[in-house]
C-alpha cells in the first residue's frame, strides 16, 4: 500500500463517520424516544420496545468513534505537518479526540446495557444508564472542545488545515463546550435531548468531520507538506 493510498483511506475515513452517525441518527428518531424528563417506566417502555434498533444504533455509533479515531490520525498530520516547535497544539488537539472519543464509547456500554436484558431489568435501573449515556456523552463534550480549538488554533495560525475547516472547528468546539451543561438539566434546550445540548453539538461534529474529510481528501497532509517546502526552497 503507498503513502497516497493511505492518505486517502486516513481521509475518506472521516465520512465513514459522518455517515454512520447519519444513519444512526435516522434510526433514533423512528419511533421518537422518550424525553430526558420523563418517567421511568417510559424510558424502559421504550427501550423494551425498540431493543433490536436501539442495538444497532449502539454499533453504529461505536463503529463511527472507531472510525473517526483513524481519521484523527489525518488530522494530527495535518496539524502537525505545518506546526512548528514540539507540535503541542497538534498534541492537544490529539488527546482531547481521543478522550472524547473514549467517552462516547462508554456511553455506547450504557446503552448497551440497558438493551441487553429490557424485560427483566427494574425501570428505575434502566433509567440510570440512559441517564449515565447522555451524562457521558455530556462529559465527553468538554474533550471535543479541547480537540476543535486545537485544531481551530493549529489551522487559523499555523495553517495546519484549510482555514475554512478551522473556522468550522471554533463553531464545533463552541457547541461542544455548550454540550457539557447537558449533566445539570433534564428539561431545556441545554438537556440531553434539547436544541443546544444535542441537535446543535451533533450537527457541528458531523458536519465538520465530514467537510475535513472532503478537504483533506482534496489536499492530504503529505502533499501540502510537500508544497510548503518547495515554496519554502524557492
Amino acid at each position: 500500500m503507498t503513502d497516497r493510498t493511505r492518505e486517502q483511506l486516513g481521509a475518506a475515513s472521516g465520512l465513514v463517520v459522518a455517515v454512520l452517525f447519519g444513519i444512526s441518527f435516522v434510526i433514533g428518531l423512528s419511533p421518537e424516544p422518550p424525553n430526558m424528563s420523563d418517567s421511568a417506566v417510559s424510558v424502559a417502555t421504550y427501550v423494551s420496545q425498540n431493543q433490536d434498533a436501539l442495538r444497532v444504533e449502539i454499533l453504529l455509533n461505536t463503529l463511527a468513534m472507531f472510525a473517526f479515531l483513524w481519521f484523527l490520525g489525518s488530522v494530527r498530520a495535518g496539524l502537525r505537518g505545518a506546526e512548528r516547535g514540539a507540535g503541542r497544539v497538534s498534541g492537544i488537539a490529539s488527546g482531547g479526540g481521543i478522550v472524547g472519543a473514549t467517552f462516547v464509547i462508554a456511553a455506547n456500554v450504557f446503552a448497551a446495557v440497558a438493551a441487553l436484558r429490557p424485560g427483566e431489568t427494574d425501570p428505575g435501573i434502566t433509567r440510570a444508564l440512559v441517564d449515565l449515556q447522555a451524562i457521558s456523552i455530556g462529559l465527553g463534550a468538554a474533550a471535543f472542545a479541547v480537540f476543535f480549538f486545537a485544531v481551530a488554533a493549529a489551522s487559523l495560525y499555523d495553517g495546519g488545515l484549510p482555514r475554512v475547516a478551522g473556522l468550522l472547528a471554533a463553531v464545533a468546539g463552541v457547541a461542544a463546550l455548550v454540550g457539557v451543561v447537558t449533566i445539570f438539566t433534564t428539561d431545556s434546550v441545554f438537556a440531553a435531548d434539547g436544541a443546544f445540548g444535542f441537535w446543535v453539538r451533533y450537527a457541528a461534529f458531523v458536519a465538520w468531520v465530514a467537510v475535513a474529510s472532503v478537504l483533506l481528501l482534496m489536499n492530504p497532509p503529505g502533499r501540502r507538506g510537500a508544497t510548503r517546502t518547495r515554496s519554502t526552497r524557492r
